[in-house]
């Protein structure tokens, strides 16, 4: 039976075993905490940009992009504007969305009132605001920007609005800014500040979508259509996903094809640079899932177009609640922290990779289907990693400590059960790690009983104890080398009697009676060494 020093090792084992797994979980849980943090935005936001790796390739449905490229050596000469518009209306374009700021008069008014003329004309009405026969009612949005202030300690905004002539042709106006991170990774939706909304907001109402002017500021994310295409494969006919074309072309050829019955948004061609256009170049989810490392930045045109499909279709994405991603994190603390200590290595590995796995599927498939994205790349990326070094770490330690004790433990066992079986018996012991239970079993065995005949009479002529003790040992020591020789195991010394057993019938019958003599000849032997002297 186990000693009481031995249940308290094992009590004391599995204590250590349940404040490691604790302590696994309360590591695993504030790690995930820190990376849900300000601190672990890149990794939080791997979550959001992973399943774009699987977007399929498809185009925006009712968006189309007009870039303004070197048109007659003017940029943005407001004149080559005004033909534009009028090629667009002769295009069926319904809508025209504004990506440029057009917040300063020209040089020469009469350039302005030409052009301010060409939007009213393309929304169907004539100088003085009466219908144009035969024209269709359309829209026209212009953009507006937002600059900084500084005034007397307090730091406030203002807005940018187009020039007054333009603006009163025009349906409306609204904010051009795009949110993006340090890196100009533009993933959210913008909708404008809490004043003042965007332009993709108002193109989109006016054009009859159902949005809610109470939830416009609710934070949205953009969802991505369609692939990009890298440099090469537009001459192999891949189509971008939102199509677009260029204001030359516009003007010389008939766009009807890619432009009827769409919304237009008209921006700067990328890479133009000038005090007005600027780069307006960003990245997107697809630039840092990047494997080629070739994609171009895309222009903040069609990051606007993309934005206002989102606001048309009402398919944009959402992000989890606050209350759930910290129960997410908590609850993947426990099982992931506490769970790992419980597992091997090589299970623990196999089980991480299934774990990050499943994490990965579930986010793609709810970002897709569900239109919600969750950051499961903060419990995959490191919840997972934490546990797993902790379990690993933390298990070695544990059973290297307990290890040594098991081994002294089964030293002391050894030592003493050595004296009572045999030493081949003795190693399957020690490898079963002497696993004695109560209640005994049932089985077939031989027994012997041994004892020096006439042994108190002869303790009582020889009178001297060490004599006697030295015979007893020599006569236990050649009875139990025969016991052991025949693979049985002494249960006890009696005095001078030796209790034997075999754990199964002696092949060899006459064994017990090998070893008896043995010991009967060494008693006759010591009592006559004994009596002569």
């Amino acid at each position: 039976m186990p000693t009481e020093k031995s249940q308290g090792k094992r009590m004391s084992e599995r204590t250590v075993r349940v404040l490691v797994a604790l302590a696994g979980a309360l590591l695993t849980g504030l790690a995930g905490q820190l990376a849900l943090s300000k601190i672990g935005g890149s990794l939080v936001y791997l979550s959001y940009d992973f399943p774009f790796l699987f977007n399929p390739r498809e185009t925006v449905r009712d968006v189309r992009i007009v870039y303004l490229d070197e048109l007659d050596g003017e940029t943005l000469d407001r004149r080559v504007q005004a033909k534009l518009l009028d090629k667009l209306g002769e295009a069926g374009a319904k809508a025209v969305v504004y990506d440029l700021i057009f917040d300063r008069p020209w040089d020469d008014p009469a350039v302005d009132r030409e052009f301010a003329e060409a939007i009213l004309r393309f929304r169907g009405v004539d100088k003085d605001w009466n219908p144009i026969p035969g024209k269709t009612t359309r829209h026209v949005v212009l953009a507006c920007g937002r600059k900084e202030i500084r005034q007397a300690g307090a730091i406030g905004e203002q807005l940018i609005p187009p020039t007054d002539e333009l603006l009163a042709a025009a349906d409306d106006f609204g904010l051009v800014a795009l949110v993006h991170d340090k890196k100009f990774t533009v993933r959210e939706l913008t909708t404008g500040t809490r004043d003042e909304p965007s332009m993709t907001w108002k193109a989109a109402v006016l054009m009859g979508t159902p949005l809610v002017e109470g939830e416009r500021i609710a934070r949205r994310w953009i969802r991505y259509i369609g692939r990009p295409v890298y440099p090469g494969e537009e001459k192999k006919g891949v189509v971008t996903a939102v199509p677009s074309i260029s204001a030359g072309d516009v003007l010389n050829e008939d766009a009807s094809g890619l432009l009827r019955d769409k919304i237009v948004v008209v921006g700067a061609k990328p890479g133009i640079v000038g005090a007005a256009a600027g780069q307006d170049l960003f990245a997107t989810p697809y630039k840092r899932i990047d494997v080629r490392g070739d994609l171009p930045l895309t222009s903040g045109v069609e990051i606007q177009a993309m934005t206002l499909a989102n606001l048309l279709d009402g398919n944009w994405i959402t992000r989890s609640a606050g209350p759930f991603e910290h129960w997410m994190i908590v609850i993947g603390g426990v099982l992931l922290g506490a769970g790992f200590t419980l597992l091997r290595p090589m299970h623990a590995v196999v089980s991480a990779v299934s774990v990050v796995l499943l994490f990965a599927a579930a986010g793609t498939w709810t970002q897709f289907v569900k239109g919600v994205w969750f950051p499961w790349s903060v419990s995959a990326f490191a919840q997972v990693p934490v546990a797993l070094v902790w379990g690993g770490t933390s298990r070695f330690y544990v059973e290297r400590m307990f290890r040594v004790q098991l081994d002294e433990e089964q030293r002391q066992l050894r030592d003493a059960f050595a004296k009572y079986v045999s030493p081949q018996m003795l190693d399957m012991l020690t490898v079963e790690g002497f696993n004695i239970k109560t209640g005994g079993e049932k089985v077939e065995a031989a027994v012997i009983f041994t004892d020096l005949a006439n042994f108190t009479n002869m303790c009582e002529r020889v009178g001297d104890p060490e004599r006697i003790v030295a015979t007893l040992n020599e006569y236990f020591e050649r009875t139990t080398a025969h016991i052991f020789e025949h693979d049985g195991v002494v249960i006890k010394f009696i005095g001078d009697a030796i209790l034997a057993v075999w754990g199964a019938p002696l092949k060899d019958p006459d064994s017990a009676l090998k070893a008896a003599r043995a010991g009967l000849k060494l008693s006759q032997d010591a009592t006559l060494e004994i009596e002569g002297v």
